[in-house]
């Protein structure tokens, strides 16, 4: 074998080898960034559920109070209740009123998950309208 074949068959093995790992790092990225993903979903479904943990328990003495107050009521909880730093919560009311939209966004990667809650699904609303 010469020495051109040998250089010849390095740079071969060099470029195989280099291609590989540049494969391999953007395959672990990729795999990172899947699991950070997945973690910061549930973070943000865990969030969800403490809220409607505390609503449920804070709820509990409001009986009689009309579904726009225990309503309002919600708003006023949800912005007492404390944000994990990763997320952004925002509370606004249902165009129909008797509703709150909760929504968590993460500003670094665009993830966001929204809900509808309503006081009367959460038990404090004493009255209900009927439509005639």
């Amino acid at each position: 074998m010469n020495l051109i074949e040998v250089m010849l068959a390095s740079a071969i093995f060099a470029g195989a080898a280099g291609g590989s790992l540049q494969l391999w790092a953007a395959s672990a990225a990729a795999s990172q960034q899947s699991v950070e993903r997945e973690r910061l979903l549930e973070r943000m479904d865990l969030d969800l559920l403490q809220l409607q943990a505390r609503w449920r328990r804070d709820a509990q003495g409001w009986a009689g109070l009309s579904c726009e107050a225990a309503t309002a009521r919600l708003e006023s909880l949800a912005a007492t209740a404390p944000v994990p730093p990763q997320l952004r919560r925002s509370v606004e009311p249902a165009p129909e009123g008797t509703a709150l939209v909760v929504s968590l966004a993460s500003p670094f990667d665009g993830l966001r998950r929204q809900r509808l809650f309503t006081a009367a699904a959460l038990g404090p609303c004493s009255q209900v309208e009927v439509a005639p």
